[in-house]
């Protein structure tokens, strides 16, 4: 039995967006970019963003990249301090720390004991010299829902640029264009890898010519199909997510659930069990055929701790014993049942 609860991670291609992008590809070259403006448009009007404003990248961490050059680049003048939380995604971390070498000052806001960013502290960071803030929509490692909102509100009059990393938010919520620009990642939506997007309120300077036709074609098919059955997905995940939560708490060993506000993630949970080792628990899982994370997708393998669990406050001990699980759109009750079923075996030793 194969049970796949990591979707935060990646998410399985439906058939769909597979048959979308064959199609594409049977098509003669020279009738392709038809599909590359199809698709563009198409994500605008999903979103509810204005035309022109959407552009296609390679992934979600070249999006997160090139809207982060971009800022820099059109704000050089004014300062050399950004501003990004704590609990970034590392595409958006290593990407604003590589300016270190060129002088920028890089600063992270806190987030406060339950993940969420300490609102009026990083108010109180904004200085003259801002040329950037970065804060995440939901958080892929705890789910929280970040207060993009009311710090966009906060910096628009200060003239200070937004950045926005959406890709877990994307095909998840009710998604409207907030902050400056924001990042998306197909394949987290079921959709192909290899094909992101960069919503902007400015023009990008950017050639589709690199840009792969099929696999935009695809994401936009595979935003579509997450669009029209939004309310359905969400509810589905979210019961789930309830059911899961209700579980754990109720085995024998204790078991700490780490946030689980409504508006959060309706699919990440993650939970602290104090009795086992995290990788030890996935790899336990894992040979039982499912499939979980003890970190970020891509932070899988490093030695060292979370750094999104260590911002919320949590020592190393505490946090190599927490795992994430994230679930899909494809996800089932018997899925939920035998993970449980699993895990009150591997905590009661048998």
């Amino acid at each position: 039995m194969k049970i796949y609860l990591d979707h935060a991670a990646t998410t399985p291609v439906s058939k769909e967006v597979v048959q979308a992008i064959y199609d594409v590809y049977q098509k003669p070259v020279h009738e392709r970019t038809g599909y590359l403006e199809k698709a563009t448009r198409g994500i605008e009007k999903l979103i509810g963003a204005e035309n022109e404003s959407v552009y296609f990248a390679s992934g979600g961490t070249e999006a997160n990249a090139l809207a982060i050059q971009m800022h820099i680049e059109n704000n050089k003048h004014r300062g050399k301090r950004i501003l990004i939380s704590s609990i970034e995604h590392a595409s958006v971390m290593n990407t604003c720390r590589a300016y270190e070498k060129e002088g920028y000052e890089i600063v992270e806001m806190p987030v406060c004991s339950d993940g969420v960013l300490d609102i009026e502290l990083a108010k109180e960071l904004v200085t003259a010299d801002t040329i950037l803030v970065c804060l995440m929509y939901y958080n892929n490692e705890v789910g929280t829902r970040q207060p993009i909102e009311t710090l966009f509100e906060y910096l628009k009059p200060l003239g200070i640029p937004l950045h926005v990393d959406a890709i877990q938010a994307l095909g998840k919520t009710d998604l409207k264009p907030i902050g400056n620009t924001m990042s998306f990642s197909a394949h987290k939506l079921n959709g192909p890898k290899g094909i992101g997007a960069i919503y902007s309120d400015k023009p990008i300077n950017r050639c589709d010519c690199s840009i792969n036709e099929a696999l935009a074609y695809g994401f936009y098919v595979a935003l579509n199909r997450a669009i029209q059955n939004l309310d359905a997905n969400v509810t589905h995940m979210q019961m789930l997510k309830a059911k899961l939560i209700d579980a754990l708490l109720n085995l024998s060993v204790q078991i700490d659930v780490i946030r689980t506000k409504a508006y959060d993630h309706p699919g990440i949970v993650n939970v602290h069990v104090p009795s086992l080792d995290g990788d030890a628990l996935v790899i336990r899982l894992s040979m039982a055929g499912i499939c979980i994370s003890s970190g970020s997708a891509c932070s899988s393998g490093a030695i060292s701790v979370s750094h999104v669990l260590k911002a919320m406050g949590m020592d190393m001990a505490k946090a190599k014993r927490s795992v994430r699980f994230s679930i899909g759109i494809e996800t089932t009750d018997a899925d939920i049942a035998y993970v449980v079923m699993v895990l009150d075996k591997i905590t009661k030793g048998l």
